[in-house]
């Protein structure tokens, strides 16, 4: 209920200001991309690291729900559950949009995000990005 009230209180405040809120986050999004995006790697990077250790250590024999316990779904079925949640249109959509975004997007030598190509080894930026989106971490 809190989490729904200040969600609510929020966005009636920038709709109320718009141009502030304009300002604000126009500000906002590229400090904190240039400022946090070590963190955004990381835990990341994190995640996956404690996902692959649940499923090596033995911890991933809990069975959830008891020990005869059956699963509702099949394999067949997540699978399809999955594609149909975004990873599918992800996959065909944005795993061949994000490389070209970030290589060819405003022209000349900077891309999105304040990447310059003209730093050596910064030309691979889009498929770095891409590969850490759409790859195992995805």
């Amino acid at each position: 209920m809190i989490s729904s009230i200040l969600i609510f209180a929020f966005v009636l405040i920038a709709l109320a200001n718009q141009k502030a809120a304009a300002t604000l986050f126009g500000r906002l999004r590229p400090w904190l991309t240039s400022t946090f995006d070590w963190f955004l790697v990381l835990s990341v990077d994190a995640i996956t690291l404690f996902c692959l250790a649940l499923i090596l250590l033995p911890v991933c024999k809990v069975r959830i729900g008891g020990p005869d316990a059956t699963p509702d779904y099949s394999y067949a079925d997540w699978i399809a559950m999955m594609f149909a949640a975004g990873i599918g249109i992800g996959l065909l959509f944005f795993g061949v949009m994000e490389p070209v975004y970030f290589n060819f997007a405003e022209g000349g030598n900077a891309v999105p995000l304040g990447i310059d190509k003209a730093v050596p080894g910064n030309e691979y930026a889009g498929v770095v990005g891409t590969i850490h989106h759409w790859g195992l971490e995805g």
